[in-house]
């Protein structure tokens, strides 16, 4: 069983989602996903459990919006570092089996001053689009402390 419920929620997965995406029911996703939990809660090792037809479905699913996202990420990384921006990523390891991505984005001025901001999320989108939302926001409120002059 190659599927469980904490993968289709880092990324933004819903149920009804999924149920149109792959075919199957609300009821029969829930089903696989709380049978994938009782059996790790069991003790029984991952590599033991034998993925079925519906979660073989339901992975492929998984995996595409994955690609999506990240060809989005590749794509806003692009074109953050051709306007100048900095970015630096780093995985952050966490308890169990995840793994936290933080961004940080910065621009240097010709003053010396430098922006930053930082985004943190399980999956890379949700952590670069978090840098930037915060970004935006320190934009927003530092943006009348700096003149703009144009030499």
């Amino acid at each position: 069983m190659r599927f469980n419920k904490f993968e289709r929620e880092k990324y933004g997965i819903s149920v009804e989602l999924m149920s149109r995406m792959c075919g199957l029911s609300t009821a029969r996703i829930v089903e696989i996903e709380d049978a994938y939990i009782d059996l790790i809660g069991r003790g029984i090792p991952e590599s033991r459990l034998k993925a079925t037809a519906d979660s073989d479905r339901m992975f492929a699913v998984v995996d595409e919006i994955k690609a999506e996202q990240d060809k989005t990420v590749e794509a806003l990384m692009g074109k953050l570092v051709a306007s100048g921006m900095d970015i630096a990523v780093t995985r952050i390891p966490h308890r169990s089996d995840k793994t936290v991505f933080q961004f940080e984005i910065s621009r240097q001025a010709k003053e010396g001053k430098r922006l930053s901001s930082f985004g943190r999320g399980l999956a890379p989108l949700e952590a670069l689009t978090d840098a930037v939302d915060a970004m935006r926001e320190v934009v927003g409120v530092v943006a009348p402390l700096f003149l703009i002059t144009e030499k």
